[in-house]
């Protein structure tokens, strides 16, 4: 077990300092305003990645475990579906962003981005964890990120909204890959077939996952338009940067998880059981990783155009929101392998408001501290909202007691 977490953390956290690097080479030879473009940039990527995805994340780890429990030796991956999701979201990300800039044109990274989540889900039912990362976010995060260096060097001068297109758009150079591994694979079958009327049956049940996974997008990274509007771009330089190197801990915290996954899934679904050595695990690495970035970020922050003060304060912030949130167990994720996935929508949405409420009401007191408190808030919320879920129907999550909810 240690030297298979040790194997993921190692290839997580490759993948996950991409997107640090990237600040990096951003901060070094371009200027606060355009590491605060990349901030938006981002966040609209994350964004309509999880459209493209579509809760296919979730779903396809409870076909895997449906088919396992009925002796099947293969399910089906409806690649056809996928095809059609990138084409539409590709109509809908040209036509909201037609006005804000060349850049959004490294959007279309999201359809190989989408097509190698898929093919994560499997690995990971599978429990072949290192492949999942070496699938997707090996490839998400470093491919760009070279990519950037490489055309950096080459063109010096190159504008930065252009450098983000080539630099995003080479994931679609990783495609054949993914198709490759996908065809030496016995788990599995593909069909590129479309049925549209499967293709709205689908979307329409995958609605309880899919709208938290959006949720959960602007609850991390919405707020940059709050600092965007209201601040300055100094600030949501200084913010983005912060915030994208606690990304660290979500980044080994979400690897954590994916160790526990096939145990997690099955208790949620029966609604009986224990979880409270998983959620112990995760508050052992959580703490652990969080209390160990805090020097690192000091210097990092000293390295890029943003100002150090605000950068470390955030940062700060954030940590301890997530010691605090972890303190009460893996709850929250568990509810989305629940049967019923409503109560896991009512709790992200319910959290969303709150956290809305808290940057609104504090922000011009507080500043882009108020948008880091607002995410601490979520994270409070919704767990300790979970484990009052979990203790309800007799399922243990809380690592430290018997949570009395």
């Amino acid at each position: 077990m240690l030297i298979k977490m040790m194997s993921v953390y190692a290839m997580r956290s490759i993948s996950g300092l991409g997107t640090l690097f990237a600040i990096l080479l951003i901060g070094r030879f371009y200027t606060s305003v355009e590491l605060a473009a990349y901030a938006l940039f981002m966040l609209m990527l994350n964004f309509f990645t999880v459209i493209v995805l579509w809760g296919d994340t979730v779903k396809v780890v409870e076909d895997y475990n449906k088919a396992e429990s009925e002796g099947h030796n293969k399910i089906v991956l409806l690649l056809g579906h996928k095809l059609l999701d990138g084409g539409v979201v590709l109509l809908l990300s040209y036509f909201i962003l037609n006005y804000v800039g060349q850049w959004h044109n490294g959007l279309l990274a999201v359809v190989p981005i989408a097509i190698g989540g898929v093919f994560s889900a499997l690995l990971v039912a599978q429990k072949k964890f290192v492949s999942s990362i070496l699938c997707y976010e090996f490839s998400r995060a470093v491919v760009p990120f070279l990519a950037m260096v490489m055309v950096a060097s080459v063109y010096s001068g190159m504008a930065f909204n252009s450098l983000l297109s080539v630099s995003y758009l080479s994931l679609f150079l990783v495609l054949p890959l993914l198709l490759g591994y996908l065809s030496r694979q016995r788990a599995w079958t593909v069909s590129f077939a479309v049925n549209l009327k499967q293709w709205a049956i689908d979307k329409a049940n995958a609605l309880p996952v899919v709208l938290p996974q959006i949720i959960i997008v602007l609850v991390v990274q919405a707020d940059r338009l709050v600092i965007e509007y209201w601040g300055s771009a100094n600030e949501l330089a200084a913010y983005f940067a912060a915030q994208t190197l606690y990304a660290i801990v979500l980044i080994v915290s979400h690897s954590t998880f994916n160790l526990v996954i096939p145990e997690v899934s099955k208790v949620a679904a029966l609604g009986v059981g224990d979880l409270r050595k998983q959620s112990m695990l995760m508050f052992k690495v959580q703490t652990l990783l969080g209390l160990l970035l805090i020097p690192i970020a000091y210097g990092f922050f000293k390295l890029i155009d943003v100002d150090q003060t605000i950068s470390m304060q955030v940062f700060v912030l954030l940590v301890g929101g997530g010691f605090l949130s972890s303190f009460f167990g893996v709850g929250l994720p568990a509810m989305q392998f629940c049967s019923n996935k409503m109560p896991y929508l009512k709790v992200i949405l319910m959290g969303l408001v709150l956290q809305c409420l808290v940057v609104i009401s504090l922000y011009m007191a507080l500043g882009v501290h108020a948008a880091a408190l607002g995410f601490a808030t979520y994270n409070v919320f919704t767990t300790v909202f979970a484990a009052c879920y979990w203790h309800r129907r007799n399922v243990l999550v809380v690592p430290f007691f018997v949570f009395r909810g």
